[in-house]
């Protein structure tokens, strides 16, 4: 079972508590920590939560508490336990086939753990955390308290991040999608209108943002094109006569303010 001891909405300071119990010798998760964007970004934030075996979790809450100098308060976690247990295999089975079908068996059906935290004491769940083996394969969060999930992460056998969806309007509708590969960000996704496409789509490169595209609601074709340096605006491509084709260059410096207007081939 894995205890958050500390939540930010800056995942570098994350990463620093990551590292700090690592060298403390505390096995610790990060979960979350999407980076932020820029000018034309969607609202909302993913906030970077850190986590440890419930065994290590006072441990990891002084080390925190030594770091930030105020006292961690650990949430109190409910959990379930589903298991499976491998089936009889038929007499006669050659031992090869036995052994192979038990040691696949063992690896699909592992023990299944879900654990529950109420984190504002309300007697209502805020966040499902999904368990296959020892890492995690799914967390459900409600973020605003309403009682209905609006943040789902998916994470891989080995517990590393694939895929977060997020209801950023809260208004029951996943519109948003975030890809990982290798625990980067690679690609996020906004489908505004729900008619499965994508009205903006940010481009991630080494987990850092580099460009935004917004899409026509109906034609499909990028009206603006952003691209970003260091998570700041440098520059934006625009199709100004809506005829498909961007055709105006606008560049900003580094305060957001436009400094050049040009057009392009």
């Amino acid at each position: 079972m894995s205890i958050p001891v500390y939540e930010s909405d800056d995942a570098t300071q994350a990463q620093i508590v990551l590292h700090l119990l690592e060298q403390a010798g505390i096995d610790a998760q990060l979960l979350g920590g999407h980076p932020a964007g820029g000018i034309g970004d969607p609202p909302g934030s993913i906030r970077a939560r850190v986590f440890v075996s419930e065994e290590d979790a006072d441990t990891a809450a002084a080390v925190v508490e030594d770091w930030q100098g105020s006292p961690v308060e650990l949430p109190v976690a409910s959990s379930s336990v589903g298991g499976f247990s491998p089936g009889w295999m038929l007499a006669g089975v050659v031992l090869g086939v036995v052994v192979t079908t038990l040691f696949f068996g063992w690896r699909l059906q592992a023990t299944q753990f879900t654990t529950t935290y109420d984190y504002n004491n309300d007697g209502r769940i805020d966040e499902w955390v999904y368990y296959r083996g020892d890492y995690a394969s799914r967390v459900d969060v409600d973020r605003n308290f309403d009682g209905e999930v609006d943040q789902k992460w998916v994470f891989s056998t080995r517990g590393a991040q694939e895929q977060v969806e997020l209801d950023e309007d809260f208004d029951g509708r996943f519109e948003t999608a975030i890809r990982y590969r290798y625990g980067q960000p690679v690609t996020l996704n906004v489908d505004d209108d729900g008619d499965g496409l994508s009205n903006m789509r940010q481009h991630f490169r080494d987990g850092v943002l580099v460009k935004a595209d917004f899409y026509h609601p109906s034609r499909r074709h990028v009206v603006t094109s952003n691209t970003y340096r260091m998570n700041r605006l440098v520059s934006s491509s625009i199709d100004t006569d809506d005829d498909g084709e961007l055709d105006t260059l606008i560049e900003y410096d580094e305060y957001g303010h436009e400094t050049a207007r040009s057009s392009l081939p």
